[in-house]
């Protein structure tokens, strides 16, 4: 598992990034679920966004685990969602609750793939 960690760590930077720029906020997260739904085809899975706007998915593996993050966060659809990084530190609105944590929940499913 270290290795995958350490060998996908810059994908998961840049799906992390790439999810900060689509505006979520509650009630609002259509367009990341759609981002997330599109992302998870081009890696084999099959898919689907539920009536409450979750994307949802099996490994097919026969797991017995519910893995999940929220695709909304509290900001505004307005604010801007500027991406910054200093040394190891990330920051942009939304980063740490919870866009980090469903960028690392779909590779996490490609390692139990």
């Amino acid at each position: 598992m270290k290795a995958f960690v350490e060998k996908y760590a810059p994908e998961v930077l840049s799906l992390t990034k790439a999810l900060c720029a689509i505006p979520a906020p509650v009630n609002g997260e259509a367009k990341r679920a759609a981002f997330v739904q599109e992302w998870l085809v081009s890696h084999g899975f099959s898919p689907a966004i539920d009536d409450a706007g979750n994307v949802v998915f099996s490994t097919g593996e026969g797991w017995d685990a519910l893995l999940m993050a929220h695709l909304d966060t509290v900001f505004p659809i307005e604010t801007p969602l500027t991406w910054e990084e200093a040394g190891e530190k990330i920051v942009c609105p939304g980063v740490g609750d919870d866009t980090v944590h469903v960028a690392m929940l779909l590779y996490a499913a490609l390692y139990a793939k």
